[in-house]
């Protein structure tokens, strides 16, 4: 980069984390004062803007000339240890999302997917537990109305087990978009496996948590 020093602002922010489908232009026009200068490294010329941040990080946005594909790219410290995190306060920052990214450091993708696998078994747990209430509760008002006559309660175990089942299938269908969403089961149980490890492994183990 042209008169790269120790005081130029880009100084140790050069790893790119995601490419952002919006080019420069868009992204001034968000009004959040954002302004691209026009600047050169060792691959191209380019224009970049400085993303301060509430945290009193910086980032760059960075669209090379001859960079093959529209986008922008999100550029970090060097040093950074979350390139997740990163990218979430740059969203928040632009006020954007996830599908504003065409592409993101595997790294992010491993993180979302663990998110994701969590929230998945969150609300599989709450679906079911609901499920599991609503029956307990329709069997105990069942034999409170008609008393302990043998066919109430074989009716308020059918309607138990049918409420199970619905919510069975809602696990299900849940399971079988999370498994599309992240390319196949064997994605999910991995990611999945990963949370938990980092869930209750480190809290078992005594380990501080990162």
């Amino acid at each position: 980069m042209a008169a790269q020093t120790e005081t130029h602002w880009r100084s140790g922010i050069d790893r790119p984390i995601a490419v952002l489908q919006r080019e420069p232009e868009e992204l001034e026009n968000l009004g959040l004062g954002l302004r691209f200068e026009d600047d050169y490294d060792e691959l191209d010329y380019l224009r970049h803007a400085r993303l301060p941040t509430p945290s009193g990080r910086v980032y760059a946005l960075v669209r090379h000339r001859s960079a093959p594909k529209p986008g922008t790219e999100v550029v970090t410290r060097v040093d950074s240890a979350d390139f997740a995190a990163d990218i979430a306060e740059v969203l928040d920052q632009l006020g954007l999302c996830r599908s504003d990214i065409a592409w993101a450091h595997p790294s992010i993708e491993e993180a979302w997917k663990r998110d994701l696998a969590i929230k998945t078994y969150q609300g599989i747990a709450g679906v079911l537990a609901l499920d599991v209430l609503f029956g307990f509760f329709l069997i105990l008002g069942l034999g409170a109305f008609h008393g302990l006559e043998q066919p109430r309660w074989r009716l308020g175990w059918l309607a138990a087990s049918c409420v199970a089942l619905f919510g069975a299938a809602q696990a299900a269908v849940i399971l079988v978009y999370m498994a599309k969403e992240m390319h196949g089961v064997g994605a999910l149980l991995r990611a999945a496996r990963k949370s938990l490890k980092e869930v209750f492994l480190p809290r078992r183990r005594g380990l501080p948590q990162h």
